[in-house]
């Protein structure tokens, strides 16, 4: 059953859907401070989350786009909160026992850190 506040980012825009998934990855960047099982971000779940980082990830187009407004748009300190709300999401899944879940994550988070290296 879908909450009436429930958002579906794959009926965003791209770039809304992106900025959203960017904010909320730095909201979560201090593991220690969710708890995932209650999770408090009640419109878009860490399923949701999940799905629309493995579907950017695993189409070049929607993955250049992510990465460009990650770069761009993104201020210093703000890059390196959502990189913690990768390794958040990692842990999270690793605990959960979905090692593939894990892959997926990482190989996104090693993209944007190594975009980020280059582009320093």
């Amino acid at each position: 059953m879908t909450s009436v506040n429930e958002i579906n980012l794959n009926k965003l825009s791209i770039n809304k859907a992106n900025i959203l998934v960017l904010k909320l990855l730095s909201l979560i960047k201090e593991y220690q401070y969710i708890d995932f099982i209650n999770w408090s971000y009640e419109d878009v779940s860490v399923e949701d989350l999940y799905m629309y980082l493995k579907k950017t990830y695993s189409n070049i187009d929607l993955k250049d786009g992510f990465i460009l407004l990650f770069l761009e748009h993104t201020e210093s300190k703000k890059q390196y909160d959502v990189i913690e709300g990768f390794f958040s999401l990692i842990k999270f899944f690793e605990e959960n026992e979905r090692y593939e879940d894990c892959i997926v994550l990482k190989g996104f988070k090693d993209i944007l850190l190594l975009d980020l290296q280059l582009s320093n």
